[in-house]
C-alpha cells in the first residue's frame, strides 16, 4: 500500500461520516431524545457526530494498521509531515 492509499482511506472515512444516510439516522435518534427542545437536539446531534467521527476514524486506523503492519506507522508519519508542510505553506500564502 502507498501513501496515496492512506490518503484515500482518510477521504473515504470522511465521506462515510458525512453520508446523508448516516447523518439522517443520527438526526432521527437525536430528535427522539430531544423532546422537541431544539437546543437539546443540537447538543445530541453534535455528540453523535463526534462519536461517529471517532468510531469511523479508529476503525479505519485499526484496519489500515492490520493490513499494513509497521509500514502504516511510517506512512502515517510521512502523511503528517506532508500535511504540516502544506499547512505552513498555506499559512504563509494567507499571511503574505
Amino acid at each position: 500500500m502507498s501513501l496515496a492509499t492512506l490518503f484515500q482511506i482518510r477521504e473515504t472515512v470522511g465521506e462515510c461520516i458525512t453520508d446523508i444516510d448516516v447523518m439522517t439516522a443520527a438526526r432521527e435518534i437525536a430528535w427522539e431524545y430531544a423532546d422537541g427542545d431544539t437546543e437539546k437536539l443540537d447538543r445530541i446531534s453534535n455528540l453523535m457526530f463526534k462519536y461517529s467521527t471517532i468510531l469511523a476514524s479508529l476503525t479505519a486506523t485499526k484496519l489500515s494498521h492490520l493490513l499494513m503492519g509497521d509500514e502504516f506507522d511510517k506512512m502515517a508519519d510521512e502523511a503528517m509531515q506532508l500535511e504540516n508542510m502544506f499547512d505552513q505553506i498555506e499559512g504563509e500564502e494567507n499571511n503574505g
